[in-house]
């Protein structure tokens, strides 16, 4: 499979100010712009006066913000990476493409590859208490606000909010479909052209046979009348099958990619098949660029911890605890290819599905390059009664960056414009 990429690259910075965490309040501890080695535990005082919108104040002084570093799989043309970067709507929730929009649902499918990764300043730590909220960190003595400095991953989560995205490129017809590479210059139709409904299906197709082409290992997606020879499962089936492949440590490569896997929804008339083996090649190379990036940018004798947020709104159409169990998968499938070697935590938000920190601790346990990874439910390290981010949950994690994920899709940018309470983007 294609090796993932990192576009553009900017050397670390430098930490800056005092690692007192507990104070916040003098100028040698003001921060106006974060690093990557900037350590979670600190606490900096900011400019932004106690009553103002940070938000407001960042987006005003964005020129300032570090530049974004891109971890993108090989075979995402250029072009499109810069599409996918620059055209999104200022919001898209519930919402993927509609007429005049200028990502259509299969440059979606293909924005799983691409994650953009920023240092940010985070004027509190995410916690739900009965909703969408902040746990602030204050204000210093002198009325200014105080921030975290935090990695922020815009993984795409795969998106299966509606049936027009993911669900919709792995779902068999019923002919088989040939995968076809496209050339890395090709041009990216603009919108207009798009808006055209025949247009716009034989472009979503080509992008679909250029993904069919770089994920199934037989270069092609086979058709309903072919799935009779394969092995087709039921969502309980698939989630035990997953689970005996996580913890095998002598899975093959192809036991492991799934492929001639197929999952099996509803019956009858409207009996729909999804390949697994390309579900399960989104998970792999998202953990591959995630693993990438950070293992580039965060310094060995830093470290970092990484949390991870499972599907909500975005596993409508598939259950919840089988896109978990992919997910798993592709850190496993990672890990030979890119070991984590600089990884201090993995804090998975199991309130729904316990199992998963048990999976993952077993399976880090199994591999050389990561017995040393602790593997934590997320609420762990915000432990009540403040809900803030606590370092000290890992011996060496003092100095460690934490790594925290938006959960936008691929059509639209919630962050600069969602009300505070309406997703975690928003808070």
């Amino acid at each position: 499979m294609p090796a993932s990429g990192l576009s553009p690259i900017k050397q670390p910075g430098h930490a800056s100010g005092s690692k007192d965490a507990g104070r916040g309040d003098t100028q040698s501890n003001l921060k106006e712009t974060a690093t990557w080695t900037d350590p979670a535990s600190q606490i900096w005082s900011t400019h932004v006066q106690k009553y103002a919108d940070p938000r407001s104040y960042h987006l005003e002084r964005s020129h300032l913000a570090a530049k974004p570093v891109l971890g993108v799989t090989s075979f995402v043309p250029k072009n499109l990476v810069n599409h996918l970067m620059t055209n999104k709507k200022d919001a898209a929730i519930g919402v993927k493409y509609r007429t005049g929009d200028a990502i259509t649902n299969m440059e979606g499918v293909l924005h799983h590859f691409v994650t953009p990764f920023v240092p940010i300043l985070m004027h509190g730590d995410y916690a739900f208490k009965g909703g969408h909220s902040i746990a602030g960190f204050g204000t210093n003595k002198a009325g200014k606000q105080k921030a975290r400095v935090v990695i922020m991953s815009g993984l795409v989560q795969q998106d299966f909010e509606n049936k027009e995205v993911v669900y919709e490129f792995a779902k068999l017809t019923h002919g088989p479909i040939q995968g076809v590479p496209l050339v890395d210059d090709m041009i990216v139709p603009n919108a207009h052209s798009k808006a055209n409904p025949e247009y716009r299906g034989g472009y979503d197709m080509m992008l679909k046979r250029h993904a069919i082409y770089h994920l199934a290992a037989k270069r092609v997606l086979p058709g309903m009348s072919e799935v009779a020879s394969y092995l087709c499962l039921t969502i309980d089936q698939a989630i035990r099958h997953i689970e005996k492949l996580i913890l095998d440590a002598t899975a093959t490569k192809e036991k492991l990619a799934l492929t001639d896997v197929f999952l099996v929804l509803g019956s009858g008339p409207t009996k729909t098949y999804l390949s697994l083996e390309l579900l399960a090649g989104i998970a792999e190379h998202q953990m591959l660029n995630e693993f990438r990036v950070l293992e580039h940018m965060v310094g060995p004798e830093q470290g970092y911890v990484y949390t991870w947020d499972p599907a909500s709104i975005f596993a409508a159409n598939l259950h919840p605890t089988l896109l978990n169990r992919l997910t798993i998968l592709g850190v496993r499938k990672a890990v030979p290819e890119c070991p984590p070697r600089t990884l201090k935590a993995f804090a998975f938000n199991d309130y729904a599905d316990p199992k998963a920190t048990q999976l993952l601790s077993e399976m880090f346990k199994q591999a050389p390059h990561t017995r040393h990874v602790l593997v934590v439910p997320k609420f762990k390290l915000f432990p009540p009664p403040g809900l803030t981010y606590d370092s000290y949950i890992h011996p060496d994690a003092a100095q460690a960056v934490l790594v925290v994920r938006n959960n936008s899709d691929a059509f639209g940018q919630n962050i600069e414009s969602e009300h505070a309470g309406g997703s975690m983007d928003g808070s």
